[in-house]
């Protein structure tokens, strides 16, 4: 025998047992991304879920449909004084098509203030001319005054119209009904404050001292002629 120490031979490598590694790794691999896979399409499909047909979801902003409730109320109502203010301080067209315009209701008043009663019988060319009727003549005031450039043929956001007006019920902003008579126009002139209509704000200026008794009497009538057929 020989003193050199025997090697042990090294056994042949059996290429299965790689190829049995290789192919568990791919197979782990396979079903750890099927199930990544699955859990993104879970995820997916419950957060459509709740987004659309869970109830309570916050649905996009949008205008609410008219009448909507006042952001900032005093800025509001400074801005329709400012816009009621500067149009019975100037003078414009009313209807340039009738000729009717508006003046400054300080030199309305004088106007009228010059003009007086006047008299029961005028004259033109010589002409006797019978007296204007109490609407006539209150139409004159209610165009001299301005008070055509709020009170229009149709309610606007800043004043009602007048036509329909006279004895029809009107609601005010505390809730109580009244109905339009003589005594309620008469205070809504003098004291335009004291019942103001629901959805309105206090802007008309009080015309109290600034008419006659026959002056008031005659803007009267002619408002209760524009209810008459």
């Amino acid at each position: 025998m020989s003193d050199e120490t025997q090697q042990p031979v090294p056994e042949p490598r059996d290429e299965s047992d790689d190829e049995g590694r290789v192919f568990s790794i791919r197979n782990f691999a396979i079903v750890t991304g099927a199930v990544v896979v699955m859990i993104l399409l879970v995820v997916g499909i419950a957060a459509i879920f709740l987004q659309f047909f869970m109830p309570g979801r916050p649905q996009p902003a949008s205008q609410p449909p008219e009448p909507r409730l006042q952001v900032n109320p005093s800025e509001d109502i400074q801005s329709l004084r400012a816009t009621a203010s500067a149009q019975l301080d100037s003078s414009g067209w009313v209807n340039r098509d009738a000729g009717i315009a508006h003046i400054p209701i300080e030199r309305a008043m004088q106007i009228i203030a010059q003009a007086g009663e006047g008299a029961a019988m005028t004259t033109t060319g010589g002409t006797p001319q019978p007296a204007a009727s109490p609407e006539e003549a209150g139409q004159r005031v209610f165009e001299q005054l301005g008070c055509s450039g709020c009170h229009t043929d149709t309610s606007t956001n800043v004043a009602p119209t007048l036509h329909g007006l006279f004895g029809e019920q009107v609601t005010l902003a505390s809730g109580e009904t009244v109905t339009a008579d003589e005594d309620y126009l008469r205070q809504s002139i003098i004291q335009p404050e004291a019942q103001i209509v629901e959805g309105y704000q206090p802007i008309m200026p009080s015309f109290e001292g600034r008419l006659s008794d026959s002056q008031l009497s005659d803007l009267i009538a002619y408002i209760q002629s524009l209810s008459t057929p």
